[in-house]
């Protein structure tokens, strides 16, 4: 029986109000059917509607209002019935409350439960109340923390939702007071602003040309790095601004802008922090974004740690610290993205066949690179003997190549072999029977088969690289003894 519905109709009337809440309240409290069914009565566009009148304002009835507007809006199965002008009445309710305790606590938590739903979040695009939405989350800062950091929470994960939606950029083009609200939360003191910024701003560089202008018109990059250079910089905060700066980093000649404005050394403070190895292996995706394909940047990563040339420091580079993370770290997702990065070095640098040109200027850096760090192909090691990653065992195996056929490079190749327990992978690579080609063969055995025949190649080619360039050692018995 809908016994609720008559009570809720009192609402509406002034002189029954001060029965009619108290009465609601009393049925739903501590009762979950009841709140069920006085939310899908619509007990809250009544409530706000009030609410908007002014009418309670400095009532009783206020904290009461609230608790029974956070309960409607926990019952999920009515929100998708809820009519669209409830936003903006809540919205409105929210911004213009006079406090910002309990109640005030009440009222945004029911914010954000329609904030959950698909509807209303396109709604808060689409009706342009994203600006007011940030202008809440500002307020919240007005509150007791205690009460209000969770709150804010919830809040920033809306705010992601919202901004990681298809419609968001078409309706908050990056030159809007929206944008220009999140970059300068970039630079705040707050961290839940610099994070709010980082994810909404991160979500939408989803294409090279937004990316671009970020960069060169926003110059958003610099407050991001200057978060990674503090000590004080939570781990949030590290992970948001590194997720943002991997973003921008994809795009055109944006690892050139990163590099220059000093991102490798800025990364290379959290390769050392083991309390934070989330941060990095993050740090360590952010530095092989950087410097895929870019001479500059690697020159930047085999730059000595000191200008000194009398201290120590000055034989030891940004990339000797890199490898530093690789042999103390247990985490093979952290081992594996310095290999890639090792990789990405060698692809930029090196070319396998004798009559490839290498870039201008870099035969010195290849010489740095193995001069400095003998250990360097310890990371394309495990590349090769992990087994999660397919694609990534076939990089390692171009790379040991790379390495090998470079008369410097084919004593770190010897290293890694034997450091690595990589002996056993190569002559498995040599050995395995490879299938022929069969007419209708499925495509996953058509992969596998492409796969192994190209790794096997670039095995042979490890092979010649070491045998041409008189490495001391007796490769040819390891393999019969290894075989």
């Amino acid at each position: 029986m809908n016994y609720t519905l008559p009570i809720i109709q009192w609402i509406t009337h002034l002189s029954l109000v001060h029965v009619a809440i108290p009465v609601i309240y009393n049925i739903c409290i501590d009762y979950v059917p009841a709140q069920a069914q006085v939310a899908q009565n619509g007990i809250s566009i009544v409530l706000l509607k009030l609410l908007e009148t002014g009418k309670l304002r400095g009532s009783a009835l206020l904290g009461v209002t609230y608790e029974l507007l956070e309960m409607a809006s926990e019952q999920s199965q009515s929100i998708d019935t809820t009519p669209d002008d409830l936003l903006p009445l809540i919205i409105h309710a929210v911004s213009s409350s006079e406090s910002h305790g309990e109640g005030y606590g009440c009222l945004l938590n029911a914010l954000n439960g329609y904030l959950q739903k698909d509807k209303f979040q396109q709604l808060s695009i689409i009706n342009g109340h994203v600006e007011e939405l940030l202008s809440i989350f500002l307020d919240t800062f007005k509150g007791e923390d205690s009460i209000m950091g969770p709150l804010r929470l919830k809040l920033n994960h809306s705010l992601a939702d919202i901004s990681a939606l298809a419609a968001y950029p078409k309706y908050y083009p990056l030159r809007c007071s929206v944008t220009e609200t999140l970059i300068s939360w970039l630079s705040s003191e707050k961290d839940d602003l610099k994070i709010c910024g980082c994810i909404i701003l991160g979500n939408v560089a989803r294409d090279d040309e937004v990316c671009k202008s970020m960069l060169h018109d926003f110059k958003v990059h610099l407050p991001l790095i200057s978060m990674l250079q503090r000590e004080d910089s939570k781990a949030t905060v590290l992970h948001c601004s590194l997720g943002f700066l991997k973003n921008l980093a994809i795009a055109g000649d944006n690892r050139e802008c990163l590099g220059e404005a000093g991102v490798i050394k800025a990364v290379s403070r959290l390769w050392a922090i083991d309390t934070l190895p989330h941060a990095q292996l993050m740090a360590a995706s952010l530095t092989r974004q950087t410097i895929l394909t870019s001479v500059t940047n690697i020159t930047r990563l085999l730059e000595p740690i000191s200008s000194d040339s009398d201290s120590p420091a000055s034989r030891r580079t940004y990339l000797s610290l890199l490898l530093a993370l690789f042999g103390k770290t247990d985490s093979s997702p952290i081992k594996t993205e310095i290999g890639r990065t090792i990789a990405a070095i060698c692809r930029t640098l090196m070319r396998l066949k004798e009559n490839s040109e290498l870039p201008p200027g870099t035969e010195e850096l290849v010489n740095r690179l193995f001069e400095l760090h003998k250990d360097v192909a310890r990371p394309i090691g495990i590349m090769i003997t992990q087994t999660e990653w397919p694609i990534v065992q076939s990089e390692g195996w171009f790379a040991l190549a790379l390495i090998a056929s470079h008369p410097a490079g084919s004593q770190a190749v010897i290293d890694c072999l034997e450091s690595m327990c990589v002996i056993q992978s190569l002559c498995d690579t040599v050995r395995t029977p490879i299938s022929r080609p069969e007419p209708g063969e499925p495509a996953k055995d058509k992969t596998d088969r492409l796969k192994k025949t190209k790794d096997r190649e670039n095995a042979l080619f490890l092979l010649h690289g070491l045998m041409r360039n008189n490495v001391s050692f007796s490769f040819p018995s390891l393999i019969v003894t290894h075989g």
